[in-house]
């Protein structure tokens, strides 16, 4: 029997009349991430950077570090709820695709594919801690 923590399932998948280059900018960049993740949201777009954004299924605020970057192609980072102690419940990981799909119509498609499944890594203790939002976002600016 396999580990259920190593088969992802797709959390979301969608067609978008866009280049994965265009996409990876609206994506990364701190407008595009903000207006994806929602108000207050920001990322340092390099491994290890930190991530505060809203769960967009569960409204909560969640705090995280970049794991992965392929810029163009994959985005990975792992996060948590902001405050919340390590405890049973690990941290999850995030992994956004984009992969290129030629279609009819003579333009270029991108597939975004989100993934987000329980995370045997941890998020570093600071990034876990109580502090205030506004401190925690002044890190990154």
């Amino acid at each position: 029997m396999s580990d259920p923590i190593s088969r992802p399932t797709p959390s979301a998948k969608r067609q978008i009349l866009s280049t994965p280059s265009d996409v990876w900018i609206e994506l990364t960049s701190p407008e595009g991430f903000e207006q994806w993740m929602g108000e207050g949201s920001t990322i340092d777009v390099s491994e290890g950077g930190l991530l505060i954004a809203v769960d967009v299924e569960s409204g909560q605020p969640k705090i995280g570090v970049v794991t992965e970057i392929d810029p163009g192609r994959s985005l990975r980072w792992v996060w948590r709820p902001l405050g919340e102690p390590e405890g049973p419940t690990p941290p999850t990981e995030v992994a956004i695709e984009l992969v290129p799909l030629p279609v009819d119509d003579g333009h270029l498609h991108t597939l975004i594919t989100v993934i987000e499944q329980p995370s045997m890594r941890r998020v570093p203790p600071l990034l876990g801690s109580t502090r205030p939002m506004a401190s925690l976002v002044s890190l990154v600016r």
